[in-house]
């Protein structure tokens, strides 16, 4: 039985919002239930931010929401929510982004290293070097945690995350363009393998790779190896075109 995932599951979906038989009115007179409109709550706030950052700035702006709804990714980009510092976190995140490209909503990513819980050496390294390939790349943990960010660790963990980093940098012309085809033609930025190998029926079950529009294939590290000698160039295999045997890509 699957079972919603609330933070007082003895509080029921009334939990930290309105009972969900509460009545609201709407702007026409209309009355609705909250069970009917709780979602939209998200969705209603963000075009009015995106409309208020264009005119107080004069450019174009970036809103992140969590909360979102059909239509949202027209305004704004969407983080994964309040992840956990452990290493199933990097492939639920993998899943995460594709899911929302097919929502709609190009511009995703998780928060690197995890919100909750302190992140560990090895597990921040890899996350780093597969979050440098997210849309949205951001390293972001709670209050009371431990730091995180790469000066935080070590000069290996500097060097890791600054060569990967360096590598994001020079795909953003990519990447603005694969943004632009999905703003004009509804295509991804961020697929699974299938999208592009739909014949290739090894590719359906794929969920710990991902593309980057059609030309870049992404292959994290997503367990741990040993750290002796940890370089950061580890790649493991990678399913490739039709053929059924695995490859190595040059590090």
């Amino acid at each position: 039985m699957w079972i919603v995932n609330l933070a007082d599951r003895d509080k029921g979906l009334s939990s930290k919002t309105l009972c969900m038989e509460s009545e609201q009115i709407l702007p026409d007179g209309s009355r609705v239930r909250h069970y009917d409109v709780h979602s939209l709550y998200g969705w209603s706030q963000t075009r009015p931010t995106y409309d208020a950052v264009q005119e107080v700035t004069g450019q174009r702006g970036v809103v992140i929401t969590r909360s979102t709804f059909p239509s949202s990714g027209r305004w704004a980009g969407h983080w994964l929510g309040d992840n956990t510092a452990a290493w199933d976190q990097l492939k639920k995140s993998i899943i995460g982004m594709m899911e929302f490209s097919l929502f709609g909503i190009s511009y995703t990513g998780a928060d690197i290293c995890g919100f909750f819980q302190d992140a560990e050496y090895e597990m921040c390294a890899r996350w780093m070097q597969l979050g440098a390939f997210y849309p949205f790349s951001r390293n972001h943990n709670s209050i009371g945690t431990r730091r995180q960010d790469p000066v935080s660790w070590d000069a290996a963990f500097v060097n890791i995350s600054k060569s990967v980093l360096e590598t994001r940098y020079t795909l953003l012309p990519y990447l603005y363009t694969l943004m632009y085809k999905a703003h004009t033609e509804g295509s991804t930025v961020v697929r699974p393998l299938l999208h592009e190998f739909v014949s290739d029926r090894a590719t359906w079950d794929v969920d710990s790779q991902f593309l980057l529009g059609p030309a870049l294939l992404v292959s994290p590290v997503l367990e741990p190896v040993s750290m002796e000698g940890f370089s950061g160039s580890r790649i493991p295999a990678v399913r490739l075109g039709k053929q059924d045997k695995q490859k190595k890509p040059r590090a």
